[in-house]
């Protein structure tokens, strides 16, 4: 355990400095064995052991000892893993140590220039390193302060590898607790823990580590197995564990880093950052003042005073700058450019991004820019984005067509399709929810939340509200004097027409399967998908009605409690926290949508020519027609990519599975089916 390790190390470093009677000098005797081994010292009496130790003479050789030294015990038949599966016996071999040592019992420390104010876990390996020292008290980055979003301050926050990530996020837009353009103060535990870390004056390596062919090592903590080949750190901080082992490789610069389990840096330039979870930072990129979070990647581009929420795919030579994207999800193409355009100001504007956005190749972001309120929207290649805020979620974002011209619109505006990806792209979704659950690797966060759920179908609920309002002017065009989330973009009427029922459909698709079928489901007798047999219990209608009535009325308005213009963000950023146990809207969305259900539904419950196993046939058949369209809207949408590829691939057949042999509309069509099942045994049960 890592805190036990640093706890015993702390006290050996007291042990050491006060020459504490645990600890003895070597022998006259051990002294003259250790120099026919070719090793020499400035004043043998600095070297110690513990006093029930004998010195290892046989393991150390052609070292130089200048300072405090506590040696271990070396066992020649115990060999250490230098990487790649070659092991070599422990012991000391033509290294310098330097001011104060501790080098802990079988460890392998083998031509490294200087070793200096250093401890050494057991069983770890130093290995071909030029330095590896520590040259004042350190923080190993911890309690650093990081310009998050605009460059030159107002969001600042503290990284600290005891620090949550939903923490974080929230004290980046929630400032109450913060100066002007300060950071927060870290938790007593946070504090507490820095000030041990001050306390050791030492660069730690915990057991089992290594280090190998390192330049330069300076001030720096390594937990249990971190592995820190051919590279460069100052000021580090590498929260490891045998399970989660940090890995720094290939030339990778770090310079005040945080990393925590399972993370990766190779062949990359980092400082002031902090790396949760499963992230990486590879490909030459270049990462400055940036928090990662869990599952999130960087391999290629520079990335600059930004917060990278989960599943972000950064994979290419592109532009990311100021930008704070809580909940990730999303992808940079090729030759992106999210950078403030300051025009010789000051550099103080930031880009907000909302969940799952993905901007396309050469795609240019001008700031502010806000597209929080359109999760899972497409931003079309060779899109220049003007500052604005947009807040139609699922939509496309792609460059002007004539029609702008013949409105006098400005060509630096470009065309916005609301719920276009619900209609036109399905299938981007389908393939969303099911990559997101196979690519956590995340313990501590939960990375793999819905990507539908109360929060995002709210937003279509109100986008829908405003688009009804807006087409009631009956305009061909709509731009942001119309309505201000159409951003610097224009609308047409019949792209709105058509998002609204899309919408519409989306809603009523969620709320009827997450409330009505969930809720009826949940008392038919556990017999999976099968059908119930017919002496069975039946299901009052009515009954059932009147309780869903019932349940709607005591739902709370989500919207209170929570205040602030990020309130729906907030919220959300929690579903990250696996160790939040709440019952709420939130965590259990079958409240909430048995709430919706009944505003969306209010003429059909509400109406008395219907009975309430009219009124309940009618919306349980209505959930199967929604998620039958959707299906073949999915099939449609991968179907048409199979025409669009043989009309241009001599051979695309051969290489490329069909529409029906695809795993993702398999698997709708298979939850079209058990759907189906599902309802079907509810219909035969109500009475």
């Amino acid at each position: 355990d890592i805190t036990n390790w640093l706890n015993n190390a702390v006290d050996t470093i007291r042990e050491l400095r006060e020459a504490s009677q645990t600890l003895r000098s070597i022998s006259n005797e051990e002294i003259e064995l250790l120099r026919n081994n070719g090793n020499s010292s400035t004043d043998w009496s600095l070297i110690r052991v513990r006093s029930d130790q004998q010195v290892s003479v046989d393991c150390i050789h052609h070292c130089r000892f200048e300072g405090d030294v506590l040696l271990g015990s070396y066992d020649k038949d115990v060999c250490v893993d230098t990487g790649h599966g070659v092991k070599m016996p422990c012991g000391l071999y033509g290294t310098s140590f330097i001011g104060t040592c501790i080098i802990e019992n079988n460890c392998l420390i083998k031509d490294t220039h200087v070793i200096s104010n250093t401890v050494v876990g057991c069983g770890s390996a130093v290995v071909g390193c030029d330095f590896v020292m520590s040259s004042t008290p350190s923080t190993f980055g911890n309690s650093v302060v990081v310009s998050l979003g605009p460059e030159c301050g107002g969001r600042n926050v503290r990284i600290h590898a005891l620090q949550k990530y939903t923490d974080l996020c929230i004290q980046l837009f929630d400032r109450s607790a913060c100066t002007e353009r300060g950071a927060a103060a870290l938790p007593d535990e946070c504090v507490e823990y820095t000030g041990k870390l001050l306390s050791t004056g030492m660069t730690l390596i915990a057991p089992h580590c290594l280090l190998f062919k390192c330049a330069k090592v300076v001030n720096c903590f390594f937990g249990i197995g971190a592995v820190v080949r051919h590279s460069d750190l100052q000021e580090c901080f590498c929260l490891s564990s045998l399970s989660t082992p940090v890995v720094v490789d290939n030339r990778a610069n770090l310079t005040s880093v945080i990393m925590m389990g399972n993370t990766r840096a190779e062949g990359c330039q980092i400082s002031s950052s902090m790396l949760y979870e499963y992230s990486s930072v590879s490909g030459s990129a270049l990462v400055q003042e940036c928090v990662l979070g869990p599952d999130a990647h960087v391999s290629g581009g520079e990335c600059c005073h930004s917060l990278l929420g989960p599943h972000v795919g950064f994979h290419h030579s592109s532009l990311l700058i100021a930008t704070l994207w809580p909940l990730g999800r999303g992808n940079l193409a090729y030759g992106c450019k999210v950078g403030a355009n300051h025009t010789g100001r000051v550099a103080d504007q930031e880009c907000l991004s909302g969940e799952g956005c993905f901007y396309g190749l050469g795609v240019q972001l001008k700031f502010p820019f806000n597209s929080l309120g359109a999760p899972y929207s497409l931003f079309a290649a060779g899109v220049t984005c003007l500052p604005q805020r947009l807040s139609f979620p699922f939509s496309l974002v792609s460059a002007p067509v004539e029609c702008s011209c013949r409105h006098n619109l400005s060509p630096a505006f470009n065309s916005v399709k609301p719920a276009w990806v619900l209609y036109a792209n399905p299938y981007m979704m389908e393939r969303a929810n099911s990559k997101f659950t196979n690519r956590r690797e995340s313990k501590l966060y939960c990375t793999d939340f819905p990507a539908f759920r109360p929060s995002t179908v709210s937003s279509m609920i109100n986008a829908r509200k405003t688009l009804q309002s807006l087409i009631s002017s009956k305009q061909d065009l709509y731009t942001e004097r119309d309505c201000p989330d159409i951003g610097k973009n224009f609308m047409t009427h019949e792209d709105a027409e058509r998002a609204i029922r899309a919408y519409d459909d989306c809603v009523k698709r969620y709320i009827l399967q997450k409330g009505l079928v969930m809720f009826i489901s949940g008392k038919l007798p556990s017999h999976g998908g099968t059908r119930v047999e017919q002496e069975q219990p039946r299901l009052a209608a009515s009954a059932l009605l009147a309780e869903i009535q019932n349940l709607a009325s005591t739902c709370r308005n989500p919207e209170t409690g929570q205040l602030g213009p990020y309130k729906n963000l907030l919220s959300d950023i929690r579903l990250l926290d696996t160790s939040i146990k709440e019952s709420n809207e939130t965590r259990d969305p079958l409240l909430w949508c048995l709430r919706t259900l009944c505003m969306e539904y209010t003429e059909l419950v509400a109406d008395n020519s219907n009975t309430p196993l009219e009124t309940l046939q009618k919306l349980l058949k209505h959930a199967v027609q929604l998620e039958e369209a959707h299906a073949q809207a999915v099939n449609s949408c991968k179907g048409g990519d199979g025409k669009r590829g043989r009309r241009v691939i001599p051979d695309y057949d051969a290489v490329h599975p069909s529409a029906d042999n695809d795993t993702i509309v398999i698997n709708v069509y298979k939850g079209l089916q058990d759907l189906r099942n599902i309802v079907d045994n509810i219909l035969n049960l109500l009475v």
